[in-house]
């Protein structure tokens, strides 16, 4: 009996270990800055402008194809870090990857992004290349980037999408007071189920078993 139970186990336990998990993600349809879809621990999570730029608008509009985006004014010229960023918890998964996409509103709108993860909010680490953003959706989309392995099973962790520089899409500096919105959209976070849970459920099953 036990030597089945054993076998049955092998057999059923790389599908449920590989099963993929969307943690968190945005599509703006309900017209506010929280996770619309999530795992418990992201339900109240948000995606916000930097604290830096003061004045900022943000509005529900005008997504990819028939969607929404998030968009915001006041990318102007300066030397603060300018972004939008996210905080989310990713404890108790692994290989996390993430998609987004970003968009101009008009050619003065800054071109050139670049994703960027964070464990203390300080020290931040580049994800890949710059994100090279266009009008009316024609760039900047993100598919499935891997983030590093620091970043999986953490209780909390930071990304944004820093502006890289002043570069506008139609190539001039961005104006320093007044520029196009710029777009977010569709972000989400695939994950994996860590292995280790898998673990302890097999030894506890095993462990309601007589030996032979």
């Amino acid at each position: 009996m036990m030597k089945k139970i054993v076998i049955l186990l092998f057999c059923i336990f790389p599908i449920i270990s590989y099963s993929q998990v969307t943690i968190v993600a945005w599509n703006f349809e309900d017209g506010d800055n929280i996770a619309d879809v999530a795992i418990a621990l992201n339900n109240e999570a948000t995606i916000n402008r930097d604290d830096a730029t003061s004045g900022v608008t943000i509005k529900y509009e005008d997504g990819y194809e028939t969607g929404k985006a998030m968009k915001t004014n006041k990318f102007h010229s300066q030397t603060e870090d300018q972004f939008w960023k996210i905080q989310i918890s990713t404890l108790g998964y692994t290989d996390l990857t993430l998609s987004s996409r970003q968009s101009g509103s008009s050619g003065s709108a800054p071109r050139n992004f670049i994703l960027q993860y964070s464990l203390d909010n300080t020290n931040w680490n580049n994800v890949g290349d710059a994100i090279i953003i266009a009008q009316d959706w024609g760039g900047g989309f993100l598919d499935n980037v891997l983030l590093p392995d620091e970043c999986s099973n953490k209780s909390t962790v930071y990304i944004r999408w820093l502006k890289l520089n002043n570069v506008s899409i139609s190539e001039n500096n961005v104006y320093p007071l007044t520029i196009g919105f710029m777009k977010g959209i569709n972000i989400i976070f695939n994950s994996y189920i860590i292995l280790m849970v898998f673990f302890k459920l097999f030894r506890k099953i095993l462990t309601k078993f007589p030996k032979t």
